[in-house]
């Protein structure tokens, strides 16, 4: 979900699940600006207004963010944290979990990108759509530059920020947890580099689609299948590899989950109920 969606928010749920009870709040009390920054970056507001009209699209969407998702966030959490306690899900309860999840992702996305569109229709013009295309050129390149890092070196990195994100849920990993992660970043550290080119296929794709001048319903369908089947845009096979990537994740989720002991259980079920209650906290 991330380039030219990326100052629109389809991340905020990601962010959020990584952040701590009273980061959440600390978080959502910034969003604005969180959004904002992103949106300075990489499109060109310089005319009088648009600065005021994108600044209230920012807004509006935040407010819908708070009104309508994060109560359903937090419903969704208390529901995986009585789970949790119950004992070791077995793995067709953690592919109905894991399905539950990216519903959330779905429709956060989908709720996202009306938003996205109402901005981006006023960007089709070649001065504006060669900046926003300028602008996602050199974020990429700062991305790719990441690949140039040997392969040990970006394993390690990986296999450290997996790490971290479980802790905060769990406390400390044991052994056996580490080998699990490790073996799954280590068989997906290749995929990271083609799932970047990809973007940047969709990039340009999108870039070239706006060249065509379409409406703001038009955009508004074309992000959606941009973000969800890019598949239908640029590279078929890209779905199959997607769906081996999910397949091989939810793997090591599944073996994960069954080896964590009464007390990570327990201190996840209690971590995701605090997220729950900030989320219901933020709503209001």
């Amino acid at each position: 979900m991330r380039e030219y969606s990326k100052f629109l928010a389809p991340i905020l749920i990601l962010a959020l699940f990584l952040s701590a009870c009273s980061g959440v709040k600390l978080f959502y009390s910034l969003i604005d600006d969180f959004i904002w920054d992103s949106v300075e970056f990489y499109l060109d507001l310089e005319a009088e207004g648009e600065e005021d009209f994108t600044r209230r699209k920012v807004e509006e969407l935040v407010d819908w963010h708070r009104s309508k998702m994060l109560s359903v966030y937090a419903r969704h959490l208390n529901e995986q944290a009585v789970l949790l306690e119950q004992g070791p899900m077995g793995r067709d309860r953690l592919e109905k979990s894991f399905a539950e999840g990216r519903v959330l992702i779905l429709d956060t996305v989908k709720g996202a990108i009306p938003f996205a569109a109402m901005v981006l229709v006023r960007h089709r013009w070649q001065e504006r759509r060669n900046y926003f295309r300028d602008r996602m050129k050199e974020r990429m390149e700062e991305q790719l530059e990441g690949l140039s890092e040997p392969r040990e070196e970006r394993l390690e990195e990986r296999i450290e920020r997996i790490v971290d994100n479980f802790e905060r849920f769990t406390g400390d990993l044991n052994d056996q947890q580490l080998k699990i992660i490790e073996n799954h970043a280590a068989k997906n550290i290749e995929y990271m580099a083609y799932r970047l080119a990809n973007r940047q296929l969709r990039q340009q794709a999108f870039i070239g689609f706006l060249a065509a001048n379409p409406d703001e319903a038009a955009i508004a369908g074309y992000i959606e299948r941009l973000l969800l089947r890019p598949y239908e845009i640029v590279q078929p096979e890209y779905q199959e590899i997607s769906a081996r990537a999910i397949a091989r994740f939810k793997d090591m989720l599944f073996k994960f989950v069954m080896s964590l002991t009464s007390q990570q259980r327990q201190k996840a079920a209690a971590t995701l109920r605090s997220y729950a209650a900030a989320f219901v906290d933020q709503s209001s």
